[in-house]
């Protein structure tokens, strides 16, 4: 029987991760240089601040197959620890499908964001995982985005349970001189898309019936 619960979760996170401990730092590195070099051209581009509003729209297309990357690479870790490679970093397929729901779920996270933070943050957990389905099942981007929706209905809380325990852990990450981010975010990152395993396989189970709570 498939159970959500947020130890459940994290416990996979660290699980796996303990596993490959030392590909996962690894991972993390090449993903924190890719990241950098993107804004750092961007930057350049543009002539101002890394930080700058051109700057972060420059930057957005590729921190975007970045993100696709990112998503492939920790599904198939999820699945099989043992064959994910760097270099499944790389992912393009279905690029626009996935550029356009990332494009929607962030400025409806920053609009909601601006709305006295609360919305945006339920926003970020009703369609966070459109860019998951996107990856995984190959959907359109409106179809994904109905579908996170889906999956996610009825365990709402418990995923912002969830999204705090993991900024928790990722404080700590932080306090360890940093450097406890490259175990940090790994075991988040798995934690999360774990999550989405358990979701999917308890709406294929109950596709018309869920919790009542949000």
């Amino acid at each position: 029987m498939n159970t959500f619960t947020v130890g459940s979760c994290i416990r996979f996170g660290w699980e796996t991760f303990k596993k490959r401990s030392w590909f996962f730092v690894g991972a993390g590195v090449v993903y924190l240089l890719i990241s950098w070099a993107i804004t750092f051209i961007a930057s350049l581009i543009v002539g101002g601040g890394q930080g700058s509003a051109l700057a972060t729209i420059i930057s957005f297309p590729f921190n975007a197959l970045l993100a696709m990357g990112v998503t492939a690479f920790i599904l198939k870790a999820h699945d099989n620890v043992d064959s994910v490679k760097i270099a499944d970093l790389w992912h393009p397929h279905n690029y626009w499908n996935f550029f356009l729901a990332y494009l929607i779920v962030f400025v409806s996270t920053i609009i909601g964001l601006l709305l006295l933070i609360v919305p945006g943050i339920i926003v970020a957990i009703m369609l966070g995982y459109s860019s998951y389905i996107i990856i995984d099942r190959g959907l359109a981007p409106i179809e994904a985005l109905k579908e996170s929706m889906r999956i996610t209905k009825g365990y709402r809380w418990d995923l912002f349970v969830l999204v705090l325990a993991c900024f928790g852990i990722a404080i700590l990450g932080a306090i360890c001189l940093l450097v406890g981010l490259f175990v940090a975010l790994p075991v988040i990152m798995l934690a999360m898309v774990h999550a989405y395993r358990t979701l999917s396989k308890i709406a294929e189970v109950t596709p018309s019936s869920s919790p009542e709570h949000v």
